[in-house]
């Protein structure tokens, strides 16, 4: 009596992984991250008085109105962008830092002193005119994080970082990006 035994043997492919080498040249050394840079208008009115004892002083009125426009510029330190990836589960993982003002500008050409009321014995001044500015300037930083500065920053980030890792033949066809930003303000 004669007996077959068969023996069937598989192999599977190799698992595709990514080399975190490549992955972390990708992200930190061939992407060059842009600030994102947030454009407005804005108007401020100053009114003064000079006051006694709560008594305003006849003759001592002053205010304006200026206009201007102006670039808020926001970005992150992409060094510290964490960057993992989960070969099981095909996903590549990256977590942003925290994003901040990198800058605030005025643009001097647009600048606009209007309805100007001045007196002898009140005048304006410089120092009216700049703290004026200096407090827009914080207002107006405010305003731009909470219509979202920070988050079409990072919208920008991912978008660029999608585009660039989808070009790898490995990652477009097999792996899931997914993005994890700080909590906005």
């Amino acid at each position: 009596e004669t007996t077959v035994t068969t023996v069937v043997t598989t192999t599977q492919a190799p698992k595709e992984t990514l080399s975190r080498e490549l992955l972390d040249s990708y992200i930190y050394e061939d992407l060059k991250f842009q600030p994102y840079a947030y454009r407005y208008s804005n108007t401020a009115a100053f009114h003064n008085r000079t006051t006694i004892e709560d008594f305003g002083v006849p003759l001592t009125k002053k205010s304006f109105t200026i206009s201007y426009e102006g670039v808020i510029t926001a970005g992150f330190d992409a060094e510290d962008i964490i960057v993992e990836n989960d070969d099981d589960n095909y996903i590549i993982r990256i977590t942003f830092p925290e994003a901040y003002i990198i800058s605030h500008e005025i643009d001097e050409d647009s600048f606009e002193l209007e309805n100007v009321q001045d007196n002898f014995f009140n005048p304006i001044t410089d120092y009216d005119l700049t703290s004026t500015c200096e407090s827009q300037n914080y207002r107006m930083e405010q305003q731009a994080i909470a219509g979202g500065l920070y988050g079409s920053l990072y919208r920008m980030a991912e978008n660029s970082i999608t585009e660039y890792l989808n070009r790898d033949s490995i990652i477009g066809a097999k792996y899931r990006i997914e993005f994890i930003r700080p909590e906005e303000p």
